[in-house]
């Protein structure tokens, strides 16, 4: 990839007695100002999944924060998939002895213990 001062020597648009520092500067905005466009798309893109932007400064501060707020998210789902997965199997646990209670048939744990256990298996498939 060719850099601006190459197209503009390429282009004849620099004069011989142009300093290449003006030029320097003057890719050194243009980078500037293509890396702030980035890091604005980037920071839209957050705000409008509801993510926070954080105190960065850089693309690479952006990225960091939205990083760690995905797994924050991640790790909060997950915590919260499982409480509720453990609490609905109790309940089944609860249902299934109070059925078992109001049938007297608690002498057979056994066959209790695997009707509790299949119908907890028959969550994945529903």
């Amino acid at each position: 990839m060719k850099t601006v001062i190459e197209m503009a020597r390429e282009a004849g648009i620099i004069h011989p007695e142009m300093v290449d520092k003006t030029l320097e500067r003057f890719a050194e905005l243009v980078r500037a100002d293509s890396i702030a466009d980035e890091r604005e798309k980037l920071a839209a893109w957050m705000i409008q999944r509801g993510y926070s932007i954080g105190h960065g400064n850089t693309t690479k501060d952006l990225l960091d924060e939205l990083d760690w707020q995905v797994v924050q998210n991640w790790t909060s789902a997950m915590k919260t998939g499982v409480e509720t997965e453990r609490e609905q199997c109790a309940q089944l646990c609860e249902q299934g002895l109070a059925i078992a209670t109001s049938l007297s048939a608690l002498d057979d744990m056994e066959m209790w213990g695997e009707k509790f256990a299949a119908a907890i298996r028959a969550r994945s498939n529903t």
